[in-house]
C-alpha cells in the first residue's frame, strides 16, 4: 500500500512540476484522456511535455485500473511504475538495464538542438534518420513498434569540431537490431578567416550492422555488416545549407548465410536548408560480387511491410554487375513540432530496362498539432516484375493501388473527445484489398 501511495505521489509531484520546469519557456501538459470498458477496466493517459532553450521532451503516462459497480470499488494498477522484482539470477547489471528498460518507456521523446548543429541529439523511436550522406541508412523511419508505444531509439550527431566528428545510431539501446557509426575527418579544415571549398571536404567511414544473433540445428549465423568509405565536397555551403558531392565505396558481408560479400561504388548528391529541407540523389552499381542495396531501409524490422513481409530474408532484390541503383529522397524535419516527413523513390535500371521500384512515404507527428492531431501514415508502392520479367509503369503505378500497403494511426481531439483511429489497407497484384479498421473512443480531460 505504501508503495502505490508513494507512485501516486510522484505521479502528482510530475504534474504540478512541469510549470516550474519551464522557467518561461514552455510546457505543457499535453493531453489527459480517460477510457473505460465493460469489463470494468479504465485508464488515464497524460503525454506531458517540456522545453526550455534548444531541449524538448515529451512524456508516455499511463494509469491503469478496474471497477467494480456492486458494490462499488476501484483499485488503481501502478505495477508499471514500481520496481520489478529482483530474480536470483539477476546481477546488479542485468537487474539495473531492466530498471531502465521498465522507465524509459513513459518517455516517448526527447531531443536537443537541430540535425544540422554542432552538437544534437534525439531519444525516442527514430524518425527520418539518415546517417551520412546516406549510403547506408537514409531517411529510415522506424515502424517495427505501433504509434502510441515508445521505443528507446538514440540519434547523436557531435561536430566538426575542428578537424573531427562523428555519428552514432540505434533503433533500441537495450535491444538493437541496428546499430551504426560514422567518423569522419575534414583534412583541410583551418581557422583561417579566407574559407575554400576545399577546407569542407570530408573523408569519412561508416559502419552498420544487425548485431542479433541466430542459432539453428546448433549453427550460430553471422551477423550483417555494411562499410561504407566516403570522400564528400561540399559545392556550397553556409548558413542557409548545404550542397554536397559524394563518392562512396561499399562492402558489405553476410547475415544468416543468405548474401555473399558484395562490394559497390555510389556517387550523388545530397543537400539541405538550414534546419528543415533535405534530398538526396545517387546513383550505386555494383563491382564486385553480388550487392544488395537496402538491407537497413523503412521497413526491415517490420513484419507488416510490403517488400519484406513475404521473404524469409529481409533482402529482396540482388544487384549483379551490369545493373545500377537509381535512388532519390526528400525529407521534412521540424523537431521543435516533432513533425516529420520523407518520401523515396528507387529503382534498377539494367539491359532489360527497370525494374524493383519502389515508393516509399511517411508521415509523423509525435505530438498533438494544433491540439487537434497526431499522425503516423505510412504507404508503400511496389513494382514487382511479373512471369514475364515486365513490371508495371512507373507513372501509370502511381495511380494505381496494386501493390500498396497503406498504414495509418491516429489521434484526434474534438470538442472534449480523443478519437484513436487505426487502419491498414493491403492491396494484391490485382488492386485487390484486405482492410482493417479499428478505432476507440475517450473522454479528453484536457
Amino acid at each position: 500500500m505504501m508503495k502505490k501511495t508513494l507512485c501516486l505521489i510522484c505521479l502528482l509531484l510530475v504534474l504540478i512540476a512541469f510549470p516550474l520546469f519551464a522557467d518561461g519557456n514552455s510546457s505543457s501538459l499535453g493531453s489527459l484522456s480517460a477510457n473505460t470498458s465493460f469489463d470494468g477496466s479504465f485508464g488515464f493517459s497524460l503525454t506531458p511535455s517540456l522545453a526550455f532553450g534548444k531541449f524538448s521532451m515529451m512524456f508516455n503516462l499511463l494509469v491503469k485500473g478496474t471497477y467494480t459497480t456492486n458494490p462499488f470499488n476501484v483499485a488503481f494498477d501502478f505495477s508499471n511504475y514500481m520496481l520489478p522484482e529482483r530474480e536470483n539470477t539477476d546481477t546488479d547489471i542485468s537487474y539495473g538495464l531492466r530498471i531502465a528498460k521498465q522507465y524509459s518507456k513513459f518517455i516517448k521523446s526527447m531531443h536537443y538542438g537541430f540535425r544540422y548543429d554542432k552538437f544534437y541529439f534525439r531519444y525516442g523511436k527514430l524518425t527520418n534518420i539518415t546517417l551520412g550522406d546516406g549510403a547506408l541508412l537514409n531517411n529510415f523511419y522506424d515502424n517495427s513498434v505501433g504509434y502510441l508505444e515508445s521505443k528507446p531509439g538514440f540519434n547523436l550527431k557531435v561536430g566538426p569540431l575542428g578537424h573531427y566528428g562523428f555519428e552514432f545510431v540505434v533503433d533500441d539501446v537495450f535491444l538493437p537490431s541496428l546499430l551504426g557509426g560514422r567518423l569522419y575527418l575534414l583534412p583541410f579544415a583551418t581557422d583561417k578567416p579566407e574559407q575554400k571549398r576545399i577546407n569542407r571536404m570530408e573523408w569519412a567511414v561508416s559502419l552498420l550492422y544487425d548485431p542479433q544473433n541466430a542459432q539453428l540445428a546448433g549453427q550460430v549465423y553471422k551477423e550483417y555488416l555494411e562499410t561504407s568509405f566516403e570522400i564528400a565536397q561540399p559545392m556550397f555551403s553556409g548558413e542557409q545549407g548545404q550542397t554536397t558531392f559524394f563518392v562512396d565505396y561499399l562492402m558489405q558481408g553476410p547475415k544468416k548465410n543468405f548474401t555473399p560479400s558484395g562490394n559497390a561504388i555510389r556517387i550523388g548528391l545530397w543537400g539541405r536548408t538550414k534546419t528543415l529541407l533535405s534530398f538526396n540523389l545517387n546513383v550505386t552499381a555494383p563491382i564486385s560480387g553480388t550487392y544488395y542495396c537496402d538491407y537497413f531501409t523503412t521497413g526491415y524490422n517490420d513484419p507488416k511491410s510490403k517488400e519484406y513481409s513475404t521473404t524469409e530474408s529481409p533482402v529482396s532484390y540482388p544487384m549483379h554487375l551490369g545493373t545500377v541503383r537509381l535512388d532519390t529522397t526528400m525529407g521534412l524535419n521540424l523537431d521543435t513540432d516533432q513533425i516529420y516527413a520523407g518520401i523515396r523513390l528507387r529503382s534498377d535500371l539494367s539491359g532489360i530496362g527497370f525494374a524493383n521500384q519502389r515508393i516509399l512515404a511517411t508521415v509523423r507527428i509525435d505530438k498533438l498539432f494544433m491540439k487537434f492531431i497526431s499522425l503516423d501514415l505510412n504507404y508503400e508502392k511496389l513494382y514487382p516484375a511479373n512471369n514475364q520479367g515486365v513490371s508495371e509503369g512507373f507513372l501509370a503505378g502511381i495511380g494505381s493501388l496494386r501493390n500498396v500497403y497503406i498504414s495509418a494511426n491516429s489521434q484526434i481531439h474534438i470538442k472534449g473527445v480523443m478519437f484513436n483511429v487505426e487502419l491498414t489497407a493491403n492491396y494484391d497484384d490485382e488492386a485487390k484489398v484486405n482492410f482493417l479498421m479499428d478505432y476507440s473512443v475517450e473522454i479528453a480531460l484536457f
